[in-house]
């Protein structure tokens, strides 16, 4: 079975790169460059699938790029992507700005790496971004290492949900890519 929805963080892509070197076969590829020095986020989307870009959701400064998936028969699908740079000190009053241009009659996905440290919640960072999810109803499902070195295994690539009985499974795959792992 193919992804119907798969998210990239860092892509280090900017406007010198066209969709079509960024392109996976049977996808549609929606980006929100940076540049080549890092950053960048990216939705690919299965070609049978209906969407609407929701810019609307982003905020300046926040990398994230947002859809809206069209299915029959729902109540609308919000999606989105999220990077969080190492040492960003904005990034939750940035985050606390979007959460609340979130409709929160849809089901919402954010996928991404936030390099906030969910293995322990014992850091202030981890804490108020916890904090914060709590006053939005979000729930963050990953509870297995994400990024693994010789030395450290953390969990900061998350999987954001608002409603959590639509989620079959959640896990990490190893895809022998890089120090992250593959969140589902």
């Amino acid at each position: 079975t193919q992804a119907a929805i798969f998210a990239a963080t860092e892509t280090w892509l900017d406007s010198l790169i066209g969709d079509g070197e960024a392109s996976v076969p049977g996808y549609n590829v929606i980006r929100r460059d940076r540049d080549r020095n890092g950053g960048g986020v990216a939705l690919y989307v299965k070609s049978d699938v209906t969407y609407n870009p929701r810019p609307d959701l982003s905020v300046d400064q926040l990398e994230s790029l947002w859809i809206e998936v069209l299915l029959p028969r729902t109540r609308g699908i919000l999606v989105g992507v999220l990077y969080r740079p190492p040492g960003d000190n904005e990034f939750l009053s940035k985050l606390e700005q979007t959460l609340p241009k979130i409709d929160q009659g849809k089901e919402v996905f954010i996928l991404g790496d936030l390099n906030i440290d969910l293995s322990h919640n014992s850091s202030t960072l981890a804490s108020r971004y916890l904090g914060l999810l709590d006053l939005f109803n979000p729930s963050q499902l990953v509870t297995e290492p994400t990024r693994v070195t010789p030395t450290s295994s953390t969990i900061i690539d998350h999987v954001v949900v608002n409603t959590k009985d639509v989620v079959r499974s959640v896990g990490v795959i190893n895809s022998g890519l890089s120090d992250h792992l593959l969140t589902y």
